[in-house]
């Protein structure tokens, strides 16, 4: 816990010293008990232009100051979920959800539990889903807390000759142990004229 704190003041001591030597005149002002320096106009200045900085909060406090948000892990894990759909590997969809998640898809059918949800997609995948190719993109990823996610993506589901499918899929994402599973899915289908 010493050692912890130690860098952690260090890394905010070497950041403000940056921030002073690098700042316009002026451009400092307080909020609360913590200075924060105002870029000017065209000006750019932050902790990746003294790598040495970041290194320092690397090594001290174990996380990396750049790092990928919650948003972008789920836009990641939606291409990931894709890619084991059009294998057709419906253990490995399976495992994008709790245990006790589910789906209602697109004609109304609702799948339960990890398991029922693998039972079911093994099923699709030998029959009508065979030769399906799912292509989804994540239109929205609102955080409700830091670790529930409500996200929106639009989605095209083709099968065999016939014309994809349009849908708007509207999910509840959890994030369990560092990992975002899902917890509940709704495939609404758009009108196909």
């Amino acid at each position: 816990m010493r050692l912890t704190l130690s860098c952690l003041i260090l890394t905010c001591v070497a950041a403000l010293a940056l921030a002073a030597d690098s700042a316009p005149a002026g451009n400092t002002h307080m909020t609360g008990p913590i200075a924060q320096t105002q870029p000017a106009v065209g000006w750019k200045w932050n902790v990746a232009i003294a790598p040495e900085y970041a290194i320092a909060a690397d090594i001290c406090t174990g996380v990396s100051p750049v790092s990928i948000g919650p948003e972008q892990t789920i836009k990641d894990r939606s291409k990931d979920f894709d890619a084991a759909w059009n294998k057709h590997d419906a253990q490995a969809v399976a495992a994008y959800y709790t245990t006790d998640g589910d789906i209602v898809t697109d004609d109304g059918n609702a799948l339960s539990g990890r398991d029922g949800i693998q039972q079911a997609l093994t099923d699709a995948f030998g029959g009508q889903l065979k030769d399906s190719v799912l292509k989804t993109t994540v239109s929205t990823v609102r955080l409700i807390k830091p670790d529930v996610a409500i996200v929106d993506a639009e989605a095209e589901l083709k099968t065999g000759d016939a014309e994809a499918r349009k849908l708007h899929i509207v999910s509840v994402l959890v994030n369990k142990d560092g990992k975002w599973l899902t917890e509940t899915t709704l495939a609404i289908v758009y009108h196909q004229p």
